[in-house]
Parts: structure tokens; sequence; C-alpha cells
């Protein structure tokens, strides 16, 4: 099965970063109905901010809730 996913980074009223990377991820359930997943990953202020690994993480958070519903 494949999957669509896409990214949001979230602003601030600013228009600065919040930190935030969230994976929307397009799936289906076991009984073949259409879902939406998501996964979120959260980086601190003290972090050195990392396209890269928030997109991992938060891809990986959104299949493991799909896991989740398929189980």
């Amino acid at each position: 099965m494949q999957n669509n996913h896409f990214f949001i980074y979230p602003e601030d009223s600013k228009g600065n970063r919040t930190g935030h990377t969230i994976c929307i991820l397009l799936g289906v359930d076991k009984d073949n109905s259409p879902r939406v997943y998501y996964g979120v990953a959260l980086c601190s202020n003290k972090d050195q901010f990392s396209y890269k690994e928030g997109r991992k993480l938060a891809l990986e958070r959104a299949e493991q809730a799909q896991e989740k519903r398929l189980a």
C-alpha cells in the first residue's frame, strides 16, 4: 500500500517558525476506508532546528498512528 504524506511547518503571528513539524499521512484503515493520520515533532528553542530530523520523526509518528489503527 502506498501512502501519500505532506508536512506543515507552523508559524506564530509574527511569521516565526514555532519549531513544530506536522506530518499528514493519507491512508486507509483495515476496512479500506480513507483515513488521515498525523504525527508531530517539536523542536526545543535550545535545539538546532533540522528539517530532516523533524520530518523523519513526524512521519514515524504518523506511521505509528496508522499501524495502531490497522491492528
